[in-house]
């Protein structure tokens, strides 16, 4: 069996970003939908268990379906980063395009910077487009199949969230989520 994620990133002003991810999950724990002790169940970093009321947020599957609450790599892991670095939905690049004029920009240049580990002093590049001239933040620009987020949930192998829940998370902690899935 292989491992996955669903992943929902937002971006979120530096400025308020731990707060807001702190009040998540303050309110998922509180609300039994995981566990309040980080552990082992993701891949490599801490995470997680699901909590008593996980069936609530998460579309219930069949029999013919393995109950993701029994496996071992099964938490959501909360990441938190000073600048958003790109999430993406498994080994295809994402596209990048201009915010202004929707032209593909080319994403080869912008990989290092986006997919790096990066401290608080570093600062987000800006790029032109080729086809109207507009200058932006690389985090500015429109993604697809992929995300910039600083605030990162990731559920590994559960069952696809429902989407009211993905929507209370949005108004309740004033953020917009994309949602991708990542597959190992």
């Amino acid at each position: 069996m292989s491992d996955s994620a669903q992943v929902l990133a937002a971006k979120v002003d530096d400025g308020v970003v731990r707060e807001r991810a702190k009040t998540m999950l303050d309110w998922l724990v509180g609300q039994g939908i995981v566990e309040a002790e980080e552990g082992e169940s993701d891949l490599g970093n801490p995470a997680y268990r699901p909590g008593r009321r996980v069936l609530e947020v998460v579309e219930v599957q069949g029999p013919d379906f393995y109950d993701f609450r029994r496996l071992v790599t099964n938490g959501m892991e909360l990441t938190v980063n000073p600048s958003p670095p790109l999430q993406s939905s498994g080994d295809e690049l994402p596209t990048f395009r201009c915010p202004a004029c929707a032209a593909e920009i080319d994403g080869e240049p912008l990989l290092e910077w986006a997919l790096g580990d990066r401290d608080e002093s570093v600062t987000v590049p800006r790029v032109a487009c080729a086809a109207c001239g507009a200058a932006c933040l690389v985090t500015d620009l429109i993604v697809e199949d992929g995300a910039f987020g600083n605030l990162v949930l990731r559920f590994w192998n559960w069952w696809p969230l429902k989407k009211v829940f993905i929507a209370e998370l949005e108004g309740r902690f004033d953020v917009e989520f994309v949602q991708l899935w990542e597959r190992w």
